[in-house]
């Protein structure tokens, strides 16, 4: 066999791997859509890839990982739309007001991600011997955080955001608490969470100067700059 014939059998192989691949993607979102996270087997996936269980596990060998190569290009979406914010010198809050929305946005289009991402999170107090976090759950929701952490962090870093809080923790605590929130209210709107997670996180960004400013400036982009985001006000 010649290296020509090997290398274009190569390369057909490897062509067949992605469009495996891409077809469980496909038939994961297109399942956990429709099904939510827990009632989804890998069975039920690999047969909707049209493949075999075995060949499903070759490509992702957990379902939470699975999810999180299905999630990831819109995972990348909001942390470049962070980058894009931070690069362009917008204000901190106003930053973290549209992030969060968009967040808020995706967990009710795609229910199965805040499912997911809750379940990384231990119950407080609450650490029994042997259990471990399944690595793609952690990393899902490492993924999800990230954006607001990053947002926190360059608000201190400009001197606009208090600068003892610990980004990091701060960044997770609120994320989990929308990813909740979107969790067990499923009638409220993606609007009325965010708002409902930003009147939580404000005060403990900002003094209390600033949020009575804030209050009166923060607005909601998808109403097309009409309406106010109220951090004193609870969901409608």
């Amino acid at each position: 066999m010649t290296a020509a014939n090997l290398t274009s059998r190569q390369r057909s192989s490897e062509t067949k791997k992605q469009r495996t691949r891409q077809a469980l993607l496909k038939a994961a979102l297109d399942l956990f859509t429709e099904r939510g996270w827990h009632a989804t087997r890998m069975q039920d996936i690999a047969e909707a890839a049209d493949v075999t269980c075995t060949t499903a596990y070759n490509h992702f060998p957990t379902k939470p990982k699975l999810l999180l190569a299905a999630f990831t290009p819109l995972l990348d979406e909001l942390a470049q739309a962070t980058d894009r914010a931070i690069e362009a010198g917008h204000p901190p809050i106003t930053a973290i007001a549209r992030h969060l929305l968009e967040l808020s946005r995706l967990a009710r289009t795609h229910s199965t991600l805040p499912a997911c991402a809750i379940t990384a999170l231990p119950e407080p107090g609450h650490h029994p011997a042997g259990t471990t976090t399944e690595p793609g759950q952690a990393h899902l929701l490492a993924l999800l955080s990230r954006p607001l952490t990053d947002l926190i962090f360059h608000g201190q870093q400009t001197g606009e955001l208090q600068a003892a809080l610990p980004a990091a923790d701060t960044g997770l605590h609120h994320t989990s608490a929308l990813l909740l929130r979107a969790l067990t209210r499923p009638g409220e709107s993606a609007e009325d969470t965010a708002a409902a997670t930003l009147s939580q996180l404000l005060p403990v960004l900002t003094t209390e100067p600033a949020q009575s400013h804030l209050c009166a400036t923060i607005v909601n982009p998808l109403t097309g700059g009409g309406a106010i985001i109220d951090p004193g006000a609870g969901p409608r």
